[in-house]
């Protein structure tokens, strides 16, 4: 027999060193492969777009956030590193905006197509498919109710004008329930207060307080000198529900034209609070801490600014001396020469 047999080179055992950190090979030769950390918010393999939203999950101390190209990115919000990403979410269209259920411990993403999409966010699993009306609008804000009537719901507002409402049900795809109108212009922002206040926020200036379980408009929201301002300065971005011991309700809304307004939606004070933030443009994003006492503005230029409206007592506040008292400045900083998100 003249054939030539090389040796079959397959692994047939392996051993993890712990002490050198290396995994050993056996096949017909010996191999060490040391471990090296890899850093995958450095790999290249995070966001490769513009961030459209950002989450903090209580739950598991994390960061979710999401992208125009459809990825999601999962973060140790101690160490600022990516535990884990999923990509494709939408196929070619841009998140546009996110929530968590009632119990952060699924996440909900709207696309610019209408579409929602419900996920396991540990593991990528997409768990259920929420289908708008045609043609499908942009999707603004999304919000989970639960309680009342409307047990278990998730909620859509977006450039349809229109507030959607699907129940969180068994299907894996389900179409969209009834429709709330009443804006007849983009809705760019929502927020509830339990159990059955909705307030939405559009392009032109008009905040809508809604009962979410009769579907019926409370009232509407007027801000004053509306008609005076500039179409790009009447825009509401942002709406915010406080409540503390202090006050049973009241609304915080974020315009354009860079301005706070505390609004007392339960008692018969209306607007109680008008705070210019002088920011160096006009305010996208705001929150508040658990207790009410700070209240944070970041605007499209970057900007972030921490106020402290602990003196906030949910009354008029008619003096030049009130106001300052109410929502006082602490601090600002450019976070990032780019929009805050």
């Amino acid at each position: 027999d003249k054939g030539y047999y090389r040796p079959e080179n397959r692994i047939s055992a392996a051993h993890y060193d712990r002490p050198r950190r290396q995994l050993l090979t056996a096949s017909t030769f010996l191999k060490a492969w040391p471990l090296k950390n890899w850093d995958m918010s450095r790999s290249g393999l995070c966001h490769g777009d513009a961030v459209t939203c950002a989450l903090y999950n209580p739950n598991f101390h994390q960061v979710i956030s999401g992208d125009y190209s459809s990825n999601v990115c999962v973060w140790e919000a101690e160490t600022g590193r990516m535990r884990f990403r999923f990509g494709g979410c939408h196929g070619t269209q841009k998140i546009t905006a996110m929530s968590f259920d009632r119990d952060s411990r699924r996440l909900v993403t709207g696309a610019s197509n209408g579409i929602l999409k419900i996920w396991n966010f540990s593991n990528g699993q997409c768990m259920k498919e929420l289908l708008p009306p045609p043609p499908g609008d942009e999707v603004t804000a999304i919000l989970c109710v639960q309680g009342g009537y409307q047990n278990r719901s998730v909620v859509s507002v977006g450039w349809s004008r229109k507030v959607s409402f699907w129940e969180d049900g068994k299907e894996k795809i389900q179409d969209s329930g009834r429709q709330l109108t009443g804006h007849v212009d983009d809705i760019l922002c929502a927020a509830l207060a339990p159990p059955s206040n909705l307030a939405t926020g559009s392009y032109d200036g008009v905040i809508i307080i809604w009962n979410i379980d009769s579907g019926s408009i409370r009232m509407k929201l007027h801000i004053p000198g509306l008609d005076s301002k500039l179409l790009t300065e009447r825009a509401v971005e942002k709406l915010i529900f406080l409540k503390n011991e202090r006050y049973a309700g009241v609304l915080a809304s974020c315009s354009a034209d860079r301005i706070v307004r505390f609004w007392d939606i339960v008692g018969s004070n209306g607007l109680c609070l008008e705070a210019d933030t002088k920011h160096a443009n006009c305010l996208v994003a705001a929150c508040s801490d658990p207790g009410n006492m700070y209240f944070v503005t970041g605007c499209s230029a970057g900007y972030i600014k921490v106020w402290d409206i602990s003196q906030f007592t949910g009354e008029v506040c008619s003096t030049i001396e009130q106001k300052h008292a109410a929502m006082r400045e602490l601090r600002h900083w450019q976070a990032r020469p780019f929009a805050s998100t």
